[in-house]
């Protein structure tokens, strides 16, 4: 007859409960994981949403409120280069960012270019600021009211030959060192068909990340020693036949301190 000891006996339960404890450590963790979404901002343009709140609507180059250049139709925010001979600009307001945290934008848009200058986009910016309405700029440039900028995303067609961006009819990803570095991808436009974009930046790391469709490139951009985040969305451009509509965009922030690249 085959005989378990005492001890071996005691050595075995204690073990399987070492065991049961480290699965339930585990689903926790899991659960937790599953939990650390800090934030959410989704908007859906359906007509019902608090805009005021979260966007501060401007002109291209003010801070000036301006609510009459959100153009919302069917349920899609309609942002056209010329309106009246100015371009809309939204600004969002400061969002906290904690370090460990990835703020990541996405948008579903269609994207229409007419003949004339187009190079719109979004951005982010990290500031300290704390008011929905920038501060006066003290700068050389009125974007130092945003902040600093982290990197940005940009339609762009047929630029001024001043303009020393990469590219004349693609989309773009620059960091915030381009210019100094060469730190840019370089995307096929896509015009006329919806299709979703991912924009996002990783504090663990430094790494911007833009995903257009199933196209994906990962830029490393400067480190962020700001507390909070703004996201600003725009068309410029001097045809009033380039339009960008938005069916949707949702800004998360997600802490993963607790992960290092996941």
């Amino acid at each position: 007859t085959c005989r378990v000891s005492g001890k071996r006996t005691k050595f075995i339960f204690f073990s399987a409960m070492l065991a049961l404890l480290a699965i339930m450590a585990i689903s926790i963790l899991q659960i937790a994981d599953s939990q650390r979404m800090n934030q959410v901002y989704r908007f859906d343009f359906n007509g019902s949403e608090e805009l005021d709140d979260f966007w501060h609507v401007s002109s291209f180059g003010s801070f000036e409120r301006a609510p009459e250049l959100s153009r919302i139709e069917d349920g899609y925010l309609e942002l056209y280069s010329s309106s009246g001979g100015r371009m809309p600009m939204f600004v969002s307001k400061p969002i906290d960012v904690p370090p460990g945290s990835v703020i990541t934008i996405k948008r579903k848009i269609r994207i229409t270019r007419g003949e004339g200058i187009f190079a719109g986009g979004m951005a982010m910016y990290q500031t300290d600021d704390e008011e929905l309405i920038p501060r006066p700029w003290t700068g050389n440039s009125w974007f130092s009211s945003l902040g600093d900028c982290m990197g940005l995303v940009e339609y762009s067609y047929d630029l001024i030959h001043k303009e020393r961006r990469p590219g004349k009819d693609v989309f773009r990803m620059l960091a915030a060192d381009w210019e100094i570095n060469q730190n840019y991808e370089i995307f096929k436009p896509i015009y006329g068909e919806w299709i979703e974009e991912v924009f996002s930046y990783d504090t663990r790391t430094n790494a911007l990340t833009y995903k257009l469709g199933q196209s994906q490139r990962i830029l490393t951009t400067f480190s962020m020693d700001k507390p909070a985040v703004r996201v600003l969305m725009h068309a410029y451009g001097s045809d009033s036949n380039n339009l960008i509509e938005v069916d949707y965009i949702e800004i998360s922030i997600v802490d993963k301190s607790y992960r290092r690249n996941k």
